[in-house]
């Protein structure tokens, strides 16, 4: 029994070394590949994985892009709005974020420059908090940490058909996923995988097929619970929220 025992010791005493190297060596060397750039970040919010660096200013796809001190491509806002204005937040993907344009083009912009002509009694305020590559649940969470904050009265969700993504990047928020790289690379590589055989398996080979086989997935029903989340955050706010849905370009 006493050999037994000390067997078992031993090997889990290996074992624990072994997880511990693992997870040393992803903490130094694994990144979850977020998007690279003069004007992005590894974000510390495990949701968003990386965000827009704050303060960047610079030429990016061959436009100029100014991020302001809180991390959105815009120009700097107070919280609190002054009286009379009407304040509109902008969330979406590289479409509301602008990503070809220059920043008097982006849909922020000429939102706010046409309801400007058309509205004269009010002070109108668009924010654009798009973010390349965000999908639905990304862009719930800027809600949460950033968009609320600034107590817009509308909240516009620019929505992409390809937004309804698996969230492989998104973590159950139990001990292991929380404290453990080493359990979020096993669960990343496992999502990974799901994905991967499941597409082979629909025959799905090109970018247009990929996008409709996403509403034949648990992710659409995913991201329509996200998006009811968003519109009870927002209602028990107060604000309205407007889902612009952005139409698929084909032939």
């Amino acid at each position: 029994m006493k050999k037994i025992l000390t067997f078992f010791l031993y090997n889990m005493l290996w074992l624990l070394f072994l997880l511990f190297l693992a997870e040393a060596g992803l903490r130094i060397f694994w990144k979850m590949s977020p998007l690279q750039g003069e004007i992005y970040r590894a974000s510390a919010n495990k949701v968003l994985r990386y965000e827009l660096k704050p303060g960047a200013d610079t030429v990016y796809e061959g436009m100029p892009v100014r991020i302001n001190s809180d991390g959105f491509r815009d120009k700097e806002y107070a919280l609190k709005k002054d009286a009379g204005t009407f304040r509109i937040v902008v969330l979406g993907d590289s479409v509301a974020f602008g990503r070809f344009n220059l920043p008097e083009d982006n849909i922020s912009r000429r939102l706010e420059a046409q309801l400007t002509a058309r509205c004269s009694s009010k002070k109108i305020e668009v924010l654009n908090m798009g973010v390349e590559g965000y999908n639905t649940v990304q862009e719930a969470e800027m809600l949460k940490v950033k968009a609320l904050k600034y107590r817009p009265d509308l909240v516009i969700v620019y929505y992409s058909l390809n937004d309804a993504d698996y969230p492989e990047y998104y973590f159950e928020k139990n001990f292991l996923n929380r404290h453990f790289i080493l359990a979020r690379y096993l669960i990343y590589q496992k999502k990974k995988i799901m994905v991967r055989k499941d597409r082979k398996r629909k025959g799905v080979k090109i970018d247009e097929e990929g996008i409709n086989y996403l509403y034949n997935t648990e992710c659409w029903d995913y991201t329509k619970k996200t998006l009811l989340e968003m519109g009870d955050m927002t209602a028990e706010r107060g604000i309205k929220m407007v889902l612009l849905i952005f139409p698929e370009m084909s032939e």
